[in-house]
């Protein structure tokens, strides 16, 4: 009798187990579930592999690109070596750098216009990083000319797409590889910059932000 209480229970774990893995499973988030840009049209126009989809020159240049975002110090000379004029107090905050391509691996069309889903960022995603509608955010994307990094400067508005509940910014962009998006703060309010990299205003936010370090998608 005693055994057979033994079996039903150990039966009854492995159930429960198994259901509890599965129900994990099912509501685990992957990149694939999660559409990083699109065109006007709503059509999906832009990927981001997996670091095992990546060949190795793409992990090269991505690891070369995010190095210069790794900390908000870190992102701040970036910046400054781009000719961006920071104010003494303020801070970059780092939403997230990932590798872009365009569909199944390949390139865009130049002159391509993305709505960029800013909400599946690292920092934004995991709730570290707050987004507000009328933000500047900050694209610096990296592209390598005779095999040396140089960056391409956007900048853009922060909106917010009710239907699809995400943050969204629309950049025309003519080529896609590692990009980092990022906002820069003085004393909790967003500053924009023109394209000389001047301070223009800022937009009052409200909630709290704060400012982490952030990890790049290297897979170790």
């Amino acid at each position: 009798m005693k055994m057979k209480k033994l079996v039903a229970m150990l039966t009854a774990g492995v159930l429960c187990l198994g259901m509890s893995v599965t129900a994990f499973a099912a509501g685990s988030v992957t990149d694939d579930d999660i559409v990083a840009g699109t065109d006007a049209n709503g059509n999906k126009v832009v990927e981001i592999p997996s670091w095992d989809e990546m060949s190795d020159a793409q992990k090269a240049q991505y690891k070369e690109a995010a190095a210069h975002f790794a900390t908000p110090e870190e992102a701040a000379t970036t910046l400054k070596n781009l000719g961006y004029e920071l104010p003494k107090d303020s801070e970059v905050v780092v939403l997230g750098v990932d590798e872009y391509t365009g569909l199944n691996g390949g390139q865009i069309a130049p002159g391509t216009e993305i709505n960029f889903n800013l909400s599946r960022l690292e920092n934004v995603a995991n709730g570290k990083q707050q987004l507000r509608a009328g933000d500047q955010v900050t694209l610096v994307h990296a592209t390598w000319v005779n095999g040396k990094l140089t960056w391409e400067v956007k900048r853009a508005t922060v909106k917010w797409d009710a239907a699809a509940g995400i943050f969204y910014a629309t950049v025309t962009m003519d080529s896609l590889s590692p990009i980092a998006f990022v906002e820069v703060m003085q004393n909790g309010d967003v500053i924009a910059f023109n394209s000389n990299g001047e301070v223009v205003s800022s937009t009052t936010s409200t909630g709290s932000r704060t400012t982490v370090r952030t990890s790049p998608r290297t897979g170790e």
